[in-house]
């Protein structure tokens, strides 16, 4: 632990105070005619920074004191580029999905947010020369690419903010076109799906135990509620056999994922090529294509930019994606296994956040696994060094208006001049933890940057829009407080000044 609770605040907040008070009578020593006016305006104007740096401080630190606040707890805030709350800060906390901020962050750095995933269809070049009568011998290759985001319309455009995906049914529009172009109307063969992509093939960590560990990366209790998986360098829907119109905790008796996802790729390609009147006679299977020298592309199609899919995953917190971004990350550098790829992300957090990244462990890309380890002061780094125009920021959830946050949005009374900040946030929520961290852009043109880990057992039980997120969107969405007549008296609103 780092001092007791708010030793770190009221130092931080002293020399914040004292910095802005030596601003102000180094300003206001003007000479000439002009002094007095000069004077007079820079002491009011520092006067009033101090009051809402004050003021920020104080609406912030007010989460320590709610009634659900445990003692295992971090916070840190950030205006602009200097810290002015410090509240254990460097203490290493189960992050739950803050996880993804880190995922997003190495995935926009190794990646590239214009990266994009390509998926292809293939046949035998030598097959083409024994079409007869409308009828090519041979087997037609799906071949994924690793994208996270190939979906169909039906499942894709079932979630209520609009997201970024990789139109299935486009895929199969072209290789219909292909092969009509080639007078192929009959396919003597098998759609094979191929997901050599990850040469791994690790589908899940559930019987995966670390070295030094006694439980599996996963707990099994995990998929009890369809959180993640199977992972594939070849997946159509996340993997879902059925599913329903529900986003929210997935019901295992309406969403439910195959075993094999690859063959389930292969299986929906061939509905979607049958659905085109083009008739496939043998029953789909997964399995490797032959080399490239060897093909001829039917069609390819690429996917939204990793800069999109980053969003969906941040906005969504969605499992899958955020798991299937850490095999691609692996599979660019060292490779797709999980316990290579998160060295490679422990060393993007190391170049990137230097000392901060002390007490970061990594285990999974999603944060599910129990061994993830993040301090405050390193998810606030991140969130800073990306800035508020960053695909990182601009991917999360706003407080209000999308994703995790849609039904969180801050006060609405009492009334302030203009409207409240818009808060960019990414939540976290395991048994063990309830996070919120966050980016928002004040109308003077300052950027407020915070990071809550709270780790207790039985955190998931409490509500989505809590009092310390509640809290914590309050206070940076309602900076640089204007002026107000009346408060509430309720634990996570703001009080009145003095």
């Amino acid at each position: 632990m780092i001092g007791g609770r708010g030793e770190h605040r009221r130092r931080l907040l002293s020399a914040v105070l004292a910095a802005a008070t030596i601003a102000g009578t180094a300003l206001g020593a003007t000479s000439g005619a002009g002094a007095e006016t000069a004077e007079t305006t820079v002491g009011a104007g520092s006067a009033a920074v101090r009051e809402s740096t004050q003021r920020l401080v104080g609406e912030f630190s007010k989460v320590s004191s709610l009634r659900i606040a445990p003692s295992s707890m971090c916070l840190t805030v950030l205006l602009d580029d200097d810290v002015i709350v410090d509240d254990q800060s460097e203490t290493a906390l189960v992050p739950a999905s803050l996880m993804k901020i880190v995922t997003a962050a190495a995935a926009l750095d190794v990646l590239g947010p214009d990266a994009t995933y390509t998926t292809e269809v293939l046949v035998r070049t030598a097959s083409l020369g024994s079409v007869v009568d409308g009828t090519f011998h041979g087997d037609v290759y799906l071949v994924g690419g690793g994208d996270p985001v190939l979906n169909t319309p039906r499942f894709g455009e079932r979630i209520p903010d609009p997201v970024a995906y990789t139109d299935a049914t486009e895929l199969a529009d072209r290789v219909r076109r292909s092969l009509a172009g080639m007078g192929i109307r009959r396919i003597q063969g098998r759609i094979v799906g191929d997901d050599s992509r990850y040469a791994d093939r690790e589908r899940d960590y559930y019987w995966e135990v670390p070295p030094g560990g006694e439980d599996p990366v996963w707990r099994y209790s995990d998929d009890a509620v369809n959180f993640v998986g199977p992972l594939s360098g070849l997946l159509i829907n996340d993997g879902y056999v059925s599913y329903t119109w529900k986003t929210g905790i997935l019901d295992r008796r309406e969403y439910v994922r195959t075993a094999d996802p690859t063959r389930h790729a292969a299986s929906l390609f061939d509905n979607l090529l049958e659905a085109r009147s083009l008739v496939i006679t043998r029953r789909p299977q997964a399995g490797t294509a032959p080399p490239r020298s060897q093909m001829t592309s039917l069609a390819s199609i690429e996917s939204p930019d990793v800069g999109q899919i980053v969003a969906r995953m941040l906005t969504r917190s969605d499992n899958t994606i955020a798991e299937m971004l850490l095999k691609e990350i692996g599979a660019r550098t060292l490779g797709s296994e999980r316990a290579t790829a998160v060295k490679v992300v422990e060393g993007v957090m190391q170049q990137t956040l230097g000392p901060l990244a002390a007490g970061v462990e990594i285990a999974d890309g999603s944060g599910l696994s129990r061994y993830n380890r993040l301090t405050c002061a390193a998810v606030a780094e991140l969130l800073r060094r990306a800035g508020p125009q960053s695909p990182l920021v601009a991917g999360l959830a706003v407080a209000g208006r999308s994703g995790t946050l849609r039904a969180c949005g801050p006060a609405t009374w009492p009334p302030m001049e203009g409207s409240p900040n818009a808060v960019y946030a990414k939540t976290g929520t395991a048994h063990l933890s309830n996070a919120l961290a966050g980016v928002a852009l004040a109308a003077n043109g300052e950027t407020v940057t915070f990071a809550m880990i709270a780790n207790q057992r039985h955190l998931d039980q409490l509500d989505k829009c809590n009092a310390l997120r509640r809290t914590l969107i309050n206070a940076a969405a309602r900076y640089t407080y204007g002026p107000v007549t009346e408060f509430p008296h309720e634990s996570g609103f703001l009080t009145p000044p003095g």
